[in-house]
């Protein structure tokens, strides 16, 4: 590949600044494939692709554009072009309470190519199809960004409008035997809002707030009546409502945070699994909290810390609540074994998990009874006398540590 910039202009009020991006890039894809079940003869595979790039920025004034154009020659579909233009307004500059005003714009198009084994599989099941069109896509975006505090607190909010379409699908030519192929058949269409609010109230103190707006409909389908995936129909798993909150909280070698995470209802599927059938999950909340102390300078990275996940979350599957703590236990213990201790893992090592596992298991026999306030402490004093137990145990129990390489 190549790329060259050229620069005109000195960013001055009158005539600003360009700059002028020239690039192409060849590449060639080679690979094999072939049916390790039924043998047969491996097909050899060769696809070459060559792109040229040309792209104009300019900052002139209070106005930033930045405009570009992709041409792609490729192996598989021919030839394409991918246009793509943002632009920024600087409406209003200043660095009071209420501060710099941006309007921002955004316009795109996008390809993705096949895979190999979608234009060249020799195998009946998985049959390529040589004549795929790349998948294509078509964005917008529009927003406003407002700074205000002094540049302490900022309010964006997003509107955004994509189309997907000749999306690839397998589509089942026969079933006994069975034999399909791949096709360009689908059309998604996803819009919505974004509102983005962050803050420092005080010199240590980070806020940040974000909620999405999203609505998804599918346009065109292989299967137009079907009851998941039909026209009509909203996409599997993007939730129409998401919220998050964070805020953390640094001083020194301190440094505490807590997270919250709302997803909304959102239509899923379980295929004809179960019955009744499965169309939807319900909304849940989590929240986590988290703290760390850096215990040396010389060795930033090495972190005392409590963190207890998923305290008001009441809609994860119970089994996960139990045993991801035991897990998150397990390879911790396993880490400050062997890496900060530098001790080898023993009998007494799988002891401690056989036991954290039984008093996992104890819990998911009587997780029906639980209250929330007896999650919130059991989730803190296990985290904490974990800790404990880790960083003094071994002292408290008359036990010494060697460093490698000293008696």
């Amino acid at each position: 590949g190549y790329q060259s910039d050229v620069t005109l202009g000195a960013g001055d009020r009158h005539w600003g600044e360009h700059i002028f991006t020239f690039a192409f890039d060849w590449e060639r894809e080679s690979g094999f494939l072939f049916d390790r079940l039924n043998g047969g003869v491996p097909n050899r595979a060769r696809r070459d692709n060559f792109d040229g790039t040309f792209q104009y920025q300019a900052a002139l004034g209070r106005l930033f554009l930045s405009n570009g154009l992709r041409v792609e020659d490729n192996g598989s579909f021919g030839r394409t072009v991918v246009p793509r233009s943002s632009a920024a307004l600087l409406l209003r500059q200043g660095g009071g309470t209420l501060g710099a005003t941006k309007l921002k714009f955004n316009f795109g198009l996008g390809i993705k190519e096949p895979s190999f084994t979608q234009s060249f599989s020799q195998d009946p099941a998985f049959l390529g199809n040589p004549d795929l069109r790349p998948e294509r896509s078509r964005a917008f975006e529009a927003g406003v960004e407002q700074r205000l505090m002094a540049d302490r607190a900022k309010i964006e909010v997003n509107w955004f409008d994509n189309n997907f379409r000749d999306l690839i699908a397998f589509q089942t030519l026969t079933f006994v035997p069975f034999t399909g192929t791949f096709l360009n058949i689908n059309a998604t269409h996803a819009r919505g809002v974004e509102f983005l609010a962050q803050a420092v109230p005080l010199i240590r103190v980070h806020i940040t707030a974000e909620y999405t707006y999203l609505s998804t409909r599918v346009e065109k389908s292989s299967t137009p009546t079907d009851p998941i995936l039909g026209v009509g129909k909203p996409l599997l798993r993007r939730p129409k409502h998401s919220a998050t909150f964070s805020a953390a909280y640094e001083w020194r070698k301190t440094r505490l945070s807590s997270n919250l995470v709302y997803v909304g209802r959102r239509a899923d599927s379980d295929f004809e699994a179960l019955f009744p059938p499965l169309t939807s999950n319900s909304p849940y909340t989590n929240w986590n909290a988290a703290g760390s102390y850096q215990v040396s300078k010389a060795y930033p990275q090495l972190l005392a810390g409590i963190r207890s996940s998923s305290l008001g979350d009441a809609h994860l599957r119970k089994g996960d609540l139990i045993w991801f703590p035991v897990i998150l236990l397990g390879i911790s213990g396993m880490v400050l074994t062997n890496v900060i201790y530098h001790r080898n893992i023993g009998w007494l090592e799988i002891a401690q998990m056989i036991a954290f596992a039984s008093i996992a298991l104890i819990g998911q026999v009587r997780r029906d009874r639980r209250s929330w306030g007896l999650l919130l402490g059991a989730c803190m004093a296990s985290s904490l006398s974990f800790f404990l137990i880790i960083n003094f145990g071994y002292g408290l129990g008359g036990m010494s540590i060697r460093a490698p390489g000293k008696v």
